[in-house]
């Protein structure tokens, strides 16, 4: 599996998602590689904070990701890719390296906006791909607000891939542990662990 956390809107999440489920790949007993696709580059910074690697991360910024991801991802049994957040040619090259394509979304109109455009990008690929899996994902959920509860509602008829049912709140743990060169796992941030479980049993499995 080739696990893209991609999308056109920086300050989402995507980052956090990619290491977090990386880690929860390997908790399951995954030969996990990360690509580092950003040319922010905040997964090799989150790296290099680390004493001890928890899996390889390789930055990968070049546009042609599609055209090498068979031989970069020999030997493992799943890659995840942290996207760019701009519509550049290297996440078109990651888009098409990917089985499964993970969008995060914040709570927002600017963000929904920025998520539609992206999936117009992702459904014109499709000429060139064999059934992606895609799934559109909530994030920094400030739970218990009237947005909380009705921009699922309201969103779901604009988005034109599933949106999933687990969600990411807003929580210092997930900014915390990033900073820290750690996961939610590591920090044994039970509120975050959940929410993460509940991401890799809904989308990756």
């Amino acid at each position: 599996m080739i696990i893209g956390v991609l999308g056109q809107k920086g300050g989402t999440g995507k980052s956090t998602l990619a290491v977090n489920l990386a880690h929860k790949a390997v908790l399951k007993g995954k030969k996990t590689l990360l690509l580092d696709t950003d040319n922010q580059g905040s997964v090799s910074a989150w790296a290099s904070v680390r004493d001890e690697p928890l899996f390889p991360v390789l930055r990968h910024t070049r546009p042609n990701l599609h055209k090498e991801i068979d031989s970069i991802s020999a030997g493992y049994d799943v890659v995840f890719v942290d996207g760019s957040p701009h519509d550049t040619d290297s996440q078109r090259g990651a888009l098409l390296a990917c089985s499964h394509v993970l969008i995060p979304l914040s709570p927002s109109g600017s963000d929904l906006w920025s998520t539609v455009d992206f999936c117009a990008i992702a459904k014109r690929a499709d000429a060139l791909l064999e059934n992606q899996k895609r799934g559109i994902i909530m994030t920094k959920v400030i739970k218990n607000t009237a947005i909380a509860k009705n921009f699922p509602e309201q969103v779901r008829e604009v988005l034109p891939f599933p949106l999933l049912n687990s969600i990411t709140s807003q929580r210092v743990g997930y900014m915390d542990t990033f900073s820290n060169g750690l996961t939610v796992y590591e920090a044994k941030q039970k509120a975050c662990i959940e929410e993460i479980d509940a991401i890799f049993k809904e989308f990756v499995k």
